[in-house]
């Protein structure tokens, strides 16, 4: 989280590890406050506040079906159907482990 002082004065925050961090007046921290003081931070009106470009871009967790159609893919040498779900793959690729 990107937090700017609109104030004329420092101000202390919490980290997510309960550690006081000075923000400089009219300055700008790049901090993970402490989950108990992100709301209170919201709303005194001091601070311009904006998520983190890091969590902004973090990709969803992956699909565990796509994991699977590439290791059917490799194993069968052809394209797993795309109706098939995880636990179809599965079959799919315990069968051709058997053989």
């Amino acid at each position: 989280m990107h937090i700017k002082n609109l104030t004329n004065s420092p101000y202390s925050l919490v980290d997510k590890n309960g550690k006081r961090v000075m923000l400089p007046a009219r300055g700008e921290i790049k901090i993970e406050p402490h989950p108990m003081h992100v709301g209170h931070y919201r709303q005194v009106g001091y601070f311009e506040i904006t998520e983190s470009a890091q969590r902004q871009e973090q990709a969803p967790e992956p699909d565990p079906t796509e994991a699977l159609r590439n290791e059917y893919e490799a194993l069968a040498g052809k394209p797993a159907d795309g109706r098939w779900s995880a636990k179809k793959l599965s079959a799919e690729i315990e069968a051709i482990l058997e053989s």
